[in-house]
């Protein structure tokens, strides 16, 4: 098995993490991994990935509550859950020449630092502001090239997440698909993380389904990273097509979810997910979405 790669957290995110284990108790903890949470690389790449889910979601919330991001190599994948809808509008316009006007409008102090961050970043002047080492320095350099160039170029792609009458796909598996298509099959010399990020943190199942990818995956060369877990089940999470596909892949995210919920059902196959006791525990959840980084609490957003 493929052994889940240690990643230094900065200071803010683990008292933040201490703080949700202390509140949450140890049946929130995933005993079988090394690290209970999967944190990013750092949190200027991971923050800005979040940001963009945030601005995203916010302007076309017709997608559903949920916009995951990732960055592999140098292109940029968003997706939505697949009980949302693709956006109406021309979301990549909005990202690469709206964000000016947009940040003059907006009134909440989150979106405004949202926006104004990823505008810097497009520009050029956010990298100038930051003293980064690498691989954070090359990271938000694809961004900003992401972000600078046309549709046609395809550094910002759409994942298309069909509407599934057997459960909900989550963005972030469906955004694995066609990472799995980008990155191809051979074997590889280097490691190369594929940062995750988006409005909320991962669910416990994307969690897992994330393990899944990287121990099959890691040959390739390519490893999932994300900010971590909010450690909450949905009802209706249900195999993306990559993984219900694959049945070694669909029978070890099955033995993952047992180890985890000893009560939880699998229907439609064994690929769509079914845990009543999650269901109430997620209804009580308090906080879901990506942990802040330091550099959001500024004040002259």
């Amino acid at each position: 098995m493929a052994e889940m790669v240690q990643v230094p957290a900065p200071p803010q995110w683990r008292r933040k993490v201490e703080e949700d284990k202390a509140s949450r108790g140890d049946a929130y903890v995933t005993p079988h991994l090394a690290n209970p949470v999967n944190l990013s690389p750092g949190p200027a790449s991971q923050g800005m990935l979040d940001r963009i889910g945030r601005i995203v979601q916010n302007k076309f919330g017709e997608v559903g509550p949920h916009v995951a991001v990732c960055l592999a190599g140098d292109v940029l994948y968003l997706a939505a859950n697949s009980n949302g809808r693709a956006p109406r509008g021309n979301w990549h316009e909005f990202l690469t020449e709206k964000l000016p006007a947009s940040y003059q409008r907006a009134n909440a102090l989150r979106k405004r630092k949202d926006l104004r961050k990823i505008g810097l970043l497009a520009t050029g002047e956010y990298l100038g502001l930051q003293e980064l080492g690498e691989p954070e320095s090359a990271r938000l350099t694809a961004l900003q090239t992401a972000l600078q160039a046309p549709l046609a170029e395809g550094k910002m792609q759409w994942v298309a997440n069909k509407k599934d009458k057997k459960g909900d796909v989550h963005a972030e598996m469906a955004i694995l698909g066609a990472v799995i298509a980008h990155v191809g099959g051979e074997p590889a010399e280097a490691v190369h993380d594929l940062p995750f990020g988006g409005v909320h943190r991962d669910c416990r199942l994307c969690h897992l389904g994330f393990l899944v990818f990287n121990e099959k995956h890691a040959a390739t060369g390519y490893r999932a990273v994300t900010g971590g877990t909010h450690r909450y089940s949905y009802p209706n999470w249900r195999m993306p097509p990559w993984m219900r596909n694959d049945a070694a892949a669909a029978e070890r995210m099955r033995e993952l979810v047992r180890l985890e919920l000893p009560g939880a059902i699998w229907k439609n196959g064994g690929a769509t997910f079914v845990c009543e006791e999650e269901v109430a525990r997620l209804q009580a959840a308090a906080e879901l979405d990506a942990y802040e980084s330091e550099s959001d609490y500024e004040q002259d957003a």
